[in-house]
């Protein structure tokens, strides 16, 4: 069987490419692609090299949604026709018979995925109303819900968000539901209109000199919970000054700090004894909390209390794949969000 994908080249090009798709296995589901979004952090981190989960050429995308053409024999929660959110593809070979890296291959027009419930790339069902590529884009909010899930601040607390990418955003989408009062800081001013628009009752653009001074003017002291949402490690020490101190003898009352981005392979170096003085806890969230996180982040789509499809600033056709991905990787701040239609190809 084969699929349409999109590749990454050892030297960073683009390109869509047809390749074979992995045996159907009892477990597996065949799924016809949709959409497929873009996880702008973690994609590009692989296309540069900050992270490697398997050597070149890449089939990029871990979110995806689409509608299941085949079963195995061993799958009874999902039938031929019904709507489904998947993580990615299981393996592919190009027609030259080189093998692709499917790190995790959702950019492409068919998806082969182990569909057992424990599996760690489990799909799940799209609920009836909610639009394919607005679900597409599942598994940064449910990132987010992760973080806050560890973290856990109160509808009373002040949450710092630095960074509104995508994660960022939602984040500050989530932490709103919760009822807190949430700062955003980024330097793009279209990453923090859309955080505005998702809940966030303040922004800042760390590009100003003065934006340490307005965030002292929001939050005296510092925020009660700090998520660093950029993955970038020369962020971590700005972000860690931007939690308040801990009181004397306030344990549960202790300042937090979510490093919430992924920081790469490489050792992650900073400041000790900001966050020592300052008595904070820490947490280190890692993916997106699996099925019952995904599972969450379509019932809040399908009630219309997450209105993920904000965030959205990009659908277009899989055609336009490899360029819009050579916009990326060369800086373009527009491309937020951005979804890959492929219910031509």
């Amino acid at each position: 069987m084969e699929t349409r994908v999109l590749i990454t080249h050892e030297d960073q090009s683009f390109s869509l490419e047809t390749a074979t798709l992995s045996e159907v296995g009892p477990n597996d589901v065949v799924v016809r692609t949709v959409c497929s979004g873009v996880s702008i952090g973690t994609e590009f981190a692989l296309v540069r090299g900050k992270l490697s989960w398997g050597p070149y050429p890449l089939a990029t995308g871990y979110q995806a949604t689409g509608i299941v053409e085949q079963t195995g024999s061993g799958i009874s929660h999902f039938k031929t026709g019904d709507r489904v959110f998947v993580r990615g593809n299981k393996s592919l070979t190009l027609k030259d018979g080189t093998t692709v890296s499917p790190v995790s291959g959702a950019h492409a027009s068919r998806i082969v995925c182990d569909a057992s419930p424990e599996s760690l790339q489990a799909p799940g069902h799209v609920p009836d109303g909610v639009d394919m590529g607005t679900a597409a884009m599942y598994v940064m909010p449910a990132v987010a819900m992760h973080g806050l899930d560890m973290a856990k601040p109160a509808a009373i607390e002040t949450v710092a968000v630095y960074g509104a990418g995508q994660i960022g955003i939602g984040v500050i989408a989530l932490a709103s539901l919760r009822g807190c009062r949430v700062i955003a800081i980024d330097i793009n001013d279209r990453a923090l209109e859309l955080a505005q628009a998702m809940g966030a009752e303040h922004t800042i653009n760390a590009g100003e000199e003065d934006w340490k001074e307005q965030f002292e003017a929001l939050a005296p002291g510092g925020a009660d919970t700090v998520f660093e949402a950029t993955g970038l490690p020369q962020c971590v020490d700005i972000a860690l000054s931007l939690v308040r101190t801990t009181g004397s003898h306030q344990v549960e009352g202790q300042g937090k700090f979510v490093f919430q981005g992924n920081y790469g392979e490489q050792p992650l170096s900073h400041s000790f004894l900001t966050p020592h003085a300052k008595n904070l806890r820490c947490f280190y969230p890692c993916d997106d909390g699996l099925l019952p996180n995904r599972k969450r982040i379509m019932h809040l789509l399908a009630t219309d209390a997450l209105k993920w499809g904000k965030v959205i600033t990009h659908r277009l056709p899989c055609g336009e794949a490899p360029k819009t991905f050579e916009a990326i990787n060369n800086g373009d701040p527009a491309l937020v969000s951005v979804v890959f239609d492929w219910s031509e190809e």
